[in-house]
């Protein structure tokens, strides 16, 4: 059985939050710096869609999801953003 779901935000400041930087996120996790390196990293916890395996090579997580989408709906336009499961 298929099943939809959203996540939907309606206040002034909602391009804020849910934007293509907060769909790019969702597939990697928040970047952050390294210290001591000029390199950025991720947590791949916080990734919807990849995990670090035992052997730190990058594996897919909840593949029963294909996609997320992120919809901000403002006094004046509404935006979609989404992200396709890598393996989907």
């Amino acid at each position: 059985m298929e099943g939809h779901g959203g996540l939907c935000e309606k206040f002034r400041g909602a391009t804020l939050l849910f934007d293509k930087y907060a769909a790019a996120s969702l597939i990697t996790g928040e970047p952050f710096w390294t210290v001591a390196s000029d390199e950025m990293s991720v947590n791949f916890t916080l990734s919807a869609f990849l995990r670090q395996g035992d052997d730190n090579e990058i594996v897919p997580y909840n593949t029963a999801i294909s996609a997320i989408m992120l919809v901000a709906i403002t006094h004046d336009a509404s935006y979609i953003y989404g992200a396709l499961h890598p393996k989907g």
